[in-house]
């Protein structure tokens, strides 16, 4: 293979790329077009749904009395009652909480504190090959690769998408 034939080749495939970036284009401003028409009713009923979500939990915190033996009920597709709450734990410090639990609970610190360490990656790569051996790593793969990227703006994530949903 030349490199006249692989400029080609390259040639093919930013027209490709070229077309494929009008289409994106075109479908997005379809999508666009067809959200925008559709914008309007799809806030009101958002509205309609948020201001009946608050209705509905009122009315059940208002009569408490009907959820005591079922505590929940389940009817046209929507589950409501009443539930334990989660609760919330608050506190003004963390260092200072850390540092109670490790003095007056020491045995179940490995439970309620959480360490964790790794590696940075990208500063490892910022070391030279003697400091990478002294530390146990191995630089792996170093030489040069063939690769084809778009100059312009990528269509990357849009052709992955594509390539992945199938046809």
């Amino acid at each position: 293979m030349t490199l006249i034939e692989i400029d080609k080749l390259v040639f093919n495939l930013s027209g490709t790329l070229s077309l494929l970036r009008e289409e994106k284009e075109r479908c997005d401003a379809e999508v666009a077009a067809v959200q925008c028409a559709h914008l309007r009713e799809l806030r009101r009923l958002a509205r309609l749904a948020a201001d009946r979500y608050k209705a509905t939990e009122t009315s059940i915190e208002d009569s408490r009395e009907l959820f005591t033996d079922p505590k929940t009920y389940t009817q046209h597709g929507i589950r409501y009652g009443l539930m334990k709450g989660k609760g919330k734990i608050e506190f003004d410090d963390a260092d200072t909480v850390i540092g109670l639990i490790k003095k007056k609970l020491p045995e179940q610190a490995a439970t309620l504190l959480v360490t964790k360490e790794s590696l940075a990656a990208k500063a490892l790569r910022d070391l030279t090959v003697s400091d990478l051996a002294r530390i146990g790593c191995t630089l792996v793969e170093d030489g040069e690769a063939p690769f084809v990227k778009p100059v312009k703006d990528s269509l990357d994530k849009f052709i992955a998408a594509l390539l992945a949903n199938g046809d």
